[in-house]
């Protein structure tokens, strides 16, 4: 029903709030997952520091968003990594990071030398200390709150403001800093900063060291603005200066020097600073000045993205649009070594002579993209001894490659970086470089490994002696004898693969020629074996040959023949037939296999003969491979499926094989992988699980099988497998398979370039080998070898090995970082590798051999080895930063954790990925990648049963495709994935087609053993709406179903259930329209029920309904539903319909009556891409939006019946996340048990928004509140910059007695006196004007004005306050409802009753003196003397009573005080205030008033203050609920440190951990938003 429809359109959605600059800001930045804009590489803060380790610790900091984190390596011994992350630029304006520079200068503070930084970000810089000491210290603590602290910045103007960052009128795309130290304590310092912007120009600005407002800050003046003669766009500079080889510069060497990259394809170098302007630059009279072009480089045929300049001024390289790298050489020569990065004043006034020019150098090509950045590394390390250097680049093509100076060849291509954009690349010009990229990651890069490991050729020569390394080929020697036996046919290709024979299905060898003479020894297999100190490389030939060649002395030693008997020359087997080769785990025995079945044992021996042993199973021919389990048992893989295991009764490992084999072997078990219908291959790969005794078989057919291996006989029966997954490699081979993480099953490699994860499942049908997780690894297509470490220092790692065409590669999934890149020339060649790992998966040395057969030649073995024995950085700093995808995010959505605090966010991308991040408060760590799909994600849903410990998460896209996983909750609070399949439409489209968005609700069991279920709604681009229905099992997964054919596509879904057998479900499309469904609730959905039309459609916004939120609330006994629709047309449009039945609302479907439509215009100014409600109160919601302008706004939406709908505009907050896609929301409870709103923004990455519940508690109490009690203490006194009792000086106790009036009387009074003018002088902070804008203003529409109680007057605010700075007093509100507990420091009175106590003389000699004082007085002391005070306007030491003329004292109830006088003061003050506490009281509790007690700053040290306040509450509380009252009564305690509550009716209680200005004006704009829509 559409009648009676009521829209009401809203032109200024925003009120008198600025949507851009908000009064406040409420939502708070916790988290930033995205692109890494800024590195910044530093050594030096620990050279002066007494650390352990031989080589100082890097710090790396690195900037993404308007967030910098902070990194701290350790060595190999400590293998530490301090990290903490700092928000840096907190403006409404924003700005993302792009450049962090150290400042040159000594920088002292609190007797410490600290680096000083200086960060920029768009159009703002900041300035932070680095203090080396604390990242030294093992308190993380310590390190996080104390190495790394802002400086602020003053502006000099009216107000004095603070702030802690500066902004300039353009972009900045350089800085150079410099400290001048006026003072050792740079108590007085200077900051001569030079900035380039994005104008061409150049701007020179002191800050100077000064104090405001009792905080020190940093003053800025404009010195200079240098402008090019050439006014263009400059899309990077390059300052050359101000880095001299000392620590100490003189203002005479202040010569500075820039390179411009511009948009019109060519660098421009020209002058800033010459050696005649330094003296001048402090001059007032010069501000503008223009500089002439030096130098003006033309060859790219690009926008320029990068130049620097390099070698003191020698080399400019530069990176472009068109895809090159360019080096300019300057043309007087001169030094040339890039690990220098001095840059003097000599440097650069060579660079400005007449006679110095550029030419160009060389020009590289090899990135397949734009190229972003550039930098000089040194390449003199050691293994090679290259002088000149190299450069290093980046790009948008996935890599980092690197050249060589002296003529431009390609040393290496690096990749580690999953997306394209690599923006950034630093460099410790000493062999270290780190890059950060669009996926949220900062990589490190070890120079010296990779120009090994990741080698583009082996060009460089290396240093003589050098045993870190050896590239080699070596010629495997030749027999003396020919062979006639029968040997493979060779290709007729140079190069011929050597894999052993081509055995076929019946064991025999294929495409075979006799006769053939061999010039060298066929090989049928190789292995590494030895100590890792001392590997060799043993070499098994079909003519019988036993070899082996030693890795650290490069000699060959030929041993006795494998295949000839130790008495004899007679071959004990034919050795033609050798097929493979395993070595024993006691390195002196090799076991050899061959076609026919045979297996031999051969000493590996330097005499003549070695004992052999022959055995076989002739029912078995046709051996693939030997595999050793330990030193009595082997595995033969023979063809068919068959794997047989040997049992070897060994005497001792240490004698030779004649004397330790004291029986011949036997066969213990037949393993058949045969199944009826099934076609096996060969066996490729196993697993022995020791502990249950299992054996997996993977074989050449992609299947892998369990066998049961408990049994100890060894009968040689034949075992048939428990269960077999089929074609799990896609019929590729299985090459390697491992334990799984939680050691519950097995993960498998194959030859598809799959990792495949299986689960082994006991039920009532037997063992069954479940299918888990099927994913692949993007940089290889095929993959040979796996690694699982895990310690306690690092968790777990993996790491993958496999070729990518004929390219091995070596992958560390865990942190995406590729460890060796070879060009093996052929993939089919035999290759064998060895790697020694250190501490998780870091790679200490590897040895690796690929066999190169040549048809009329000698085989070769090239050989690759690398033994690293110097300390480099640790590998957690390998990879630093959240992994986050390297495309725009589409879809977010979150699973909150049954068990543990713990959040599971699900993010979808472009990238046609989705990745996994656990959040834990503020803390996001990512957690696992889903396998890919076969286009983008664009929709994610979690859906999970009340109390379950298992969940359906949903992941849909391109192709219709939808995509199905359980995510299983485990005790030790980590979570297990296990993949359900994949569900598509029942109709195949005719076109491509992609689902837009998805949903998905639990759903309810209507019998009770019946199986979890959730339904799923999905809708498409080609307008269709899915509906499917998946069980939380793997074979119960059911098609989807079309439930309703729309004409524009689907972009948004919401469901919400509305019974126990009814979900309501709202859909918007492309042209703005909403359709409301009623779907059926309860599992095993009849496909007859279904609804074959929605219930209602309306227009919500004018153009695509982007994003959607429902809302429940009640109107009586009728549910009412509110709607939020962002759409492309700036408007959030808000729908009230309301729901009637006719009978029980469980069982019918409802008539939905759509009752009103507020369209809230340019509520964005651009187009709106989330929007969600949040249930507050019965008909009150939080609304928060986003959109394309990357703001997040907070809305309320009262649906209260006596006031016309209203969305009211909050706060809102700019999101450093750009192309912004989507929103979702999550709770969290704060570590003191309050709960806040967690909002995630996703885009570009994603940002964690959140905002304080208790705040929005707040406010809502005191709307309602009829009257206020205000209790202050010394914390709301310090948020106005005063002291408190803790930050006193150390006289203050001995000064605050009145004695210390007796015995030193101007002492006292001068320090009293200033205290009251400090007081006087000191401006309120702002909480005092929202607090008296609440009373008098009528802000709190329900705090009316005086009232009348029977006969007396009754306020509805009074404040009770331990303060004594008197500032309540300058307001006029506030004037006769305060109560001073304390009394008022700004005045002082008559001392004369200071030394009674009970109208009784104090005893002691000083107050005898005191007393015999004011008895000489007694005639002049009036009744003004007792009651009257007077202010104090400045410091002074002899103040006397205006009426008697003794020394006066401060108004101010002191230690050890008896003065009658003034407790009478104080009491009287008390009197007013309880007997309004009981009228107050009376009120609440018969009139059913409510009451707010608000508590500001009261601590734990002087509890008088919080004791008041809690017995009020206690008080009131407990006459409510004897009277049964309606009344009711609200403690809001403010406090950083300690608002919580823990007394009666703490539920009832509303604690804030944040200062209360802050806090007060947090609540102050909600309070003005509700108060604007109660006045309209």
């Amino acid at each position: 029903r559409q009648t009676m429809t009521k829209i009401q359109n809203t032109e200024s959605p925003h009120g008198g709030q600025n949507y851009f600059r908000p009064e406040e800001t409420l939502l708070t930045k916790q988290a930033y997952i995205g692109p890494v804009t800024a590195v910044s590489l530093d050594s030096s803060p620990f050279q002066n520091l007494n650390i352990k380790g031989e080589i100082p610790r890097q710090v790396l900091l690195v900037g993404r968003g308007s967030w910098v984190e902070l990194y701290c390596g350790g060595d190999e011994e400590e293998n530490t990594v301090a990290t903490s992350n700092h928000l840096l630029f907190e403006c409404q304006e924003g700005g993302t990071i792009h450049g962090m520079r150290k400042c040159i200068g000594i920088f002292c503070d609190d007797g410490r030398n600290k680096d000083l930084w200086l960060i920029y970000g768009g159009r703002y810089l900041a300035f932070v200390t680095l203090d080396p000491e604390y990242l030294s210290s093992s308190n993380e603590e310590r390190k996080r709150d104390d190495c790394f602290q802002k400086l602020p910045i003053g502006a000099v103007d009216n107000k004095c403001s603070i702030s802690y960052h500066f902004k300039v009128s353009d972009w900045i795309w350089d800085a150079r800093a410099i400290i001048f130290n006026a003072t050792s304590d740079s108590k007085s310092l200077e900051i001569l900063v030079a900035l380039g912007l994005a104008n061409n120009s150049v701007h020179l600005i002191n800050f100077s060291s000064t104090i405001i407002n009792g905080i020190r800050s940093l003053v800025p003046t404009y010195l200079r603005k240098v402008v090019c003669e050439i006014r263009c766009i400059a899309y990077c500079q390059s300052l050359f200066g101000w880095i001299p080889s000392s620590s100490v510069m003189n203002r005479e060497e202040l010569d500075l020097a820039v390179a411009v990259g511009t948009v019109s394809n060519e660098i421009l170098v020209w002058n800033v600073l010459d050696e005649y302007e330094s003296q001048y630059i402090n001059s007032e009279s010069i501000f503008i000045v223009r500089k002439p072009v030096l130098h003006r480089l033309i060859r790219h045929e690009g926008v320029i993205h990068s130049v620097h300049i390099g070698a003191g001024g020698r080399y400019i390289v530069s990176t472009s649009d068109d895809r090159t790298v360019r080096l300019w050489v300057q043309n007087l020569g001169g030094a040339s070594d890039v690990s220098n990065s001095a840059e003097t004043h000599l440097d650069v006034r060579r660079i400005s002579g007449p006679e110095t020019g550029y030419t160009m150098f060389w020009s590289a090509y090899g990135h397949q993209a734009r190229i972003w950045d550039s930098a000089f590394i040194s390449l003199s390390n050691d293994y090679f001894d290259e002088a000149s250097g190299g450069i290093v680049s980046t790009g948008e093509d996935s890599t980092i490659r690197i050249w060589r100076i002296s003529d431009g060849r390609q040393l290496a291509v690096l990749r580690g970086h999953s997306c394209k954009s690599i923006w950034k690349v630093a460099s410790d010009c000493k062999g270290t470089i780190v890059t950060g990229g669009n996926d949220g990651t900062a990589k490190f890069w070890d120079v010296d490994y990779h120009l090994i490991c990741n080698a583009s050729h082996y060009s460089l020569q290396s240093k003589p002696n050098t045993t870190l390394c050896g590239i080699s080929t070596e010629i495997i020697p030749s027999d003396d004898f020919h062979s006639t036996s029968i040997m493979p046919n060779c290709d007729k290709n140079d190069n011929v693969d050597s894999n052993g024979i081509d055995i076929d299905d019946e064991g025999n060898c294929k495409n075979v020629k006799k006769g053939y003479a061999m010039r060298g020894p066929t090989i049928c297999g190789f292995q590494f074996y030895g100590e890792a100190s001392n590997k060799k490389l043993i070499i098994v030939s079909r003519t019988g040959s036993l070899l082996s060649f030693d890795m650290n002395t490069s000699k060959w030693v030929r041993h006795a023949s494998w295949s000839k008997s130790a008495t004899s020359t007679i071959d004990v087997v034919d050795p033609s037939n050798a097929s493979c080769i395993a070595v024993h785990p006691c390195n002196n025995i090799v076991a050899v296999g061959t076609s026919k079945g045979q297996i031999v044992l051969s000493s590996i021996s330097d005499t003549e003969y070695s004992c052999k042993v022959m055995f076989s199973s002739s029912k078995y021919p046709g051996i693939r491979s030997l595999y050793w389990l330990d030193m009595y048992n082997m595995l033969a893989f023979h063809v068919h499926g068959i794997v047989l295991w040997w049992k070897l009764d060994f005497f001792s490992s240490e004698m030779s094989l004649e004397y330790s084999l004291l029986h011949k072997p036997s066969l213990r078990f037949v393993l058949s992988m045969k199944r009826v219908g099934l076609k096996v291959g060969s066996p490729t790969a196993y697993h022995l699980d020791n502990k249950r005794n299992f054996l997996y078989v993977g074989d050449s057919r992609g299947n892998i099988a369990v066998f049961d291996c408990k049994s100890d006989e060894v009968d040689g029966s034949v075992r048939s497998c428990l269960d077999i997954l089929s074609f799990v490699h896609r019929k590729d081979h299985v090459t390697d398979i491992i334990a799984s993480p939680n050691g519950e099953g097995i993960i498998s490699i194959g030859n598809d370039g799959f990792m495949h994860e299986a689960h082994l499942e006991n039920s009532f049908e037997g063992t069954k080998l479940v299918s888990i997780l099927r994913r692949p690894v993007s940089c290889l297509s095929a993959i040979h070898f796996i690694w699982h470490k895990y310690s306690k220092t690092n968790g777990e790692k993996v790491a993958v090995g496999g070729y990518n065409g004929n390219r091995f590669i070596i992958w560390d999934l865990t942190l995406g970082y590729q460890l060796l890149n070879l060009d093996t020339g052929l993939r089919t060649r035999q290759l064998k590798l060895w790697m020694q790992f250190h501490d998780g998966l870091r790679p200490t040395s590897h040895h690796l051999a690929i066999l190169i057969s040549q048809k009329n030649g000698p085989e070769k073995l090239f050989l690759h080895s690398h033994t690293h024995n110097i300390k480099r950085t640790s590998p957690s700093l390998y990879s630093l930063g959240v992994p986050c995808h390297g495309e725009t995010i589409l879809d977010v959505a979150i699973l909150h954790c049954q068990a543990c605090p713990k959040i599971l966010v699900a993010s979808g991308s472009n990238d046609c990925r989705v990745k996994l991040h656990c959040m834990e408060g503020t803390r996001c760590d990512f957690f696992a990648e889903l396998p890919p799909h076969e286009s983008c994600v664009r929709a994610v849903r979690f859906s999970k049963h009340a109390g379950s410990m298992s969940s359906l998460l949903v992941t849909t896209g391109g192709k219709l495709q939808m995509s199905f996983y359980r995510i299983d909750e485990l005790d030790d609070e980590s979570f297990n994935i296990t993949y359900l399949g994949k569900s598509f439409p029942s109709e195949k489209p005719k076109v491509d087609q992609r689902m837009n968005t998805v949903h998905a609700l639990p759903l309810e069991c209507n019998t009770k053993y019946c199986i979890k279920s959730h339904i799923i709604l999905s809708g498409a681009s080609d307008g269709g709406l899915h509906i499917t229905e998946v069980f939380e099992h793997t074979k119960q997964l059911k098609k989807s179903i079309k439930l309703f054919q729309d004409q524009r596509p689907i972009l948004a879904i919401d469901m919400k259930r509305l019974s126990s057998q009814l979900i309501i479900a709202v859909v918007g499309n492309t042209a703005g329209k909403v359709a409301v469904w009623t779907i059926p609730g309860i599992t095993n959905i009849d496909c007859t029920s279904l609804p074959d039309s929605p219930k209602c459609v309306y227009q919500g916004n004018q153009l695509g309904t982007n994003s959607m939120s429902i809302a429940f609330t009640r109107s009586g006994t009728m549910p009412v539903v509110a709607i939020a629709t962002g759409g492309d047309d700036q408007a959030i449009s808000c729908s009230i319909l309301r729901l009637s039945f006719q009978g029980d609302v469980s069982g019918q479907s409802p008539i939905v009556t759509l009752e009103q439509i507020l369209n809230v215009r340019e509520s964005c100014s651009s187009a709106i891409k989330g929007v969600y409600f949040v249930q507050v109160m019965h008909a009150q919601l939080r609304l928060y939006a986003v959109g394309y302008d990357q703001r997040l706004s907070l809305w309320s939406f009262d649906l209260e019946t006596e006031h016309c709908p209203r969305l009211n505009f909050v706060s809102s907050s700019l999101s450093d996340v750009k192309d912004i896609n989507t929103i979702c929301y999550a709770t969290q409870n704060e570590s003191y048990g309050e709960k806040s709103d967690f909002i995630i923004v996703g885009g570009e990455g994603l940002e964690v928004f959140s905002f304080p519940i208790p705040i929005w508690r707040a406010a809502q109490s005191l709307m309602k509140c009829n009257y206020l009690l205000i209790t202050c203490g010394a914390g709301f006194s310090a948020d106005s910059g005063l002291n408190t009792y803790e930050t006193m000086p150390e006289t203050y106790r001995e000064l605050c007695n009145p004695l210390t009036l007796v015995e030193k009387p101007r002492e006292f009074q001068m320090f009293w006196s200033r205290f009251a003018q400090n007081y006087r002088d000191t401006i309120p902070h702002k909480g005092y004007n929202v607090l008296a804008q609440w009373c008098s203003v009528g802000y709190l529409v329900n705090l009316g004005r005086k009232q009348m109680v029977g006969k007396s007057e009754l306020s509805p605010w009074w404040i009770y306050s331990s303060n004594v700075d008197g500032h309540f007093n300058r307001f006029r509100c506030f004037a006769q409802t305060i109560c001073e507990i304390h009394g008022s420091a700004t005045e002082f009175r008559c001392s004369h009753a200071m030394g009674l106590s009970n109208n009784k003389k104090r005893l002691g000699l000083s107050w005898a003196r005191w007393n015999e004082q004011v008895e000489k007085y007694k005639h002049y002391i009036q009744n003004e003397c007792a009651v009257a005070s007077f202010p104090v306007y400045f410091e002074q030491s002899n103040i006397k009573c205006e009426n008697c003329s003794l020394p006066a004292r401060p108004n101010v109830l002191m230690f050890h005080d008896t003065d009658d006088n003034m407790m009478s003061y104080i009491n009287k003050k008390r009197e007013r205030y309880q007997h309004w506490e009981g009228m107050m009281e009376d009120a609440i509790v018969y009139n059913n008033k409510c009451l707010v007690i608000l508590e500001l700053g009261a601590g734990l040290n002087v509890p008088a203050v919080r004791t008041e306040s809690e017995e009020v509450f206690r008080d009131i509380w407990h006459r409510i609920k004897d009277f049964s009252s309606k009344g009711s009564v609200t403690l809001i305690r403010i406090n950083p440190k300690d608002a919580q509550c823990d007394h009666v009716g703490s539920d009832h209680c509303i604690s804030i951990f944040e200062k209360a200005e802050s806090t007060l004006l947090k609540i102050n704009q909600i309070i003005v938003c509700m108060s604007s829509r109660n006045k309209e």
